[in-house]
């Protein structure tokens, strides 16, 4: 349930579609590790879910913990190396002022 929340955030989805994603879309199904027999949710199940995540952690504690599990999980899978990290930064805007000159 998670996993679905996740997924319809990021999409910026409703309940409905969400639901309807995860039980119609293989690409859902196979990001949730699930067969297509096992892809449905009803929405309650969904709603209840949610409601008792912001219930027992309010701060996102555990929701924090199983991002860190699983992004160290894939790290290792992808034989990824984090010692290094590239930094890239972007020009949003010059720290020199703007003056015209004057006449």
């Amino acid at each position: 349930m998670l996993g679905i929340s996740l997924l319809q955030e990021m999409l910026n989805l409703d309940d409905q579609s969400a639901l309807d994603s995860l039980a119609f879309d293989v690409r859902w199904q196979h990001a949730l590790g699930l067969s297509a027999e096992e892809a449905y949710l009803s929405r309650r199940s969904l709603v209840d879910f949610r409601s008792r995540l912001v219930t027992l952690d309010p701060e996102m504690q555990m929701v924090r913990r199983i991002f860190d599990k699983v992004g160290d999980a894939a790290i290792e899978d992808l034989g990824i190396s984090v010692k290094e990290q590239r930094v890239d930064s972007t020009l949003i805007a010059s720290n020199i002022p703007n003056t015209s000159p004057s006449g």
